[in-house]
């Protein structure tokens, strides 16, 4: 649209000025008695397609294309921008959301650590199998959490892969330090 607005105004630009075609030709003539050379030159026309501008309509359809073109140029930069605004806040999701699938590791870690204490706790008869069945659940819900983390940091990956052509040159996400 902008290549097409520029090329609209750059015309009514030219329709302010006057142009000017010439046709001109060498005749041979037979006639030696008249013209003893045998050449002699014509002008068969002179065109001029130029509107004198009294009314300022050639000037209003300038300014309009004018108009047109900027305008072009500013939906340009707004869709420039929009998808700057989209790239830049699906980055920050998908940094948040590789933050909280390391912090589900973690716990993660520590629910499978707790799970094993309960059940050394168990065996020295120091606490009730009531222990163990609250760190499996615990443990259970932490391992959910983390499929699906994992699941949105993927469509996040795969959403920024997209706004930036492809994503051939973007890491996986797994290996990112964010």
């Amino acid at each position: 649209q902008l290549q097409v607005a520029q090329a609209t105004f750059e015309s009514s630009l030219a329709a302010r000025f006057p142009s000017f075609s010439v046709n001109a030709g060498i005749i041979r003539s037979v006639n030696n008695l008249a013209n003893p050379r045998g050449t002699s030159f014509s002008v068969s026309g002179v065109v001029s397609p130029w509107e004198v501008d009294i009314w300022g309509r050639v000037g209003a359809l300038t300014a309009a294309a004018d108009a047109n073109r900027q305008a072009a140029a500013q939906r340009l930069a707004a869709a420039r921008l929009s998808v700057h605004s989209q790239v830049y806040q699906t980055w920050l999701t998908l940094a948040f959301a590789r933050a909280q699938q390391n912090l589900l590791e973690r716990n993660e870690k520590i629910a499978a650590r707790l799970l094993d204490l309960a059940r050394n706790r168990v065996e020295a008869g120091i606490a009730s199998s009531l222990e163990i069945s609250q760190a499996q659940a615990q443990l259970s819900l932490i391992a959910a959490q983390r499929v699906a983390a994992q699941a949105q940091e993927r469509q996040l990956f795969n959403a920024l892969a997209t706004l930036g052509g492809g994503g051939r040159h973007l890491p996986d996400p797994a290996g990112m330090n964010l």
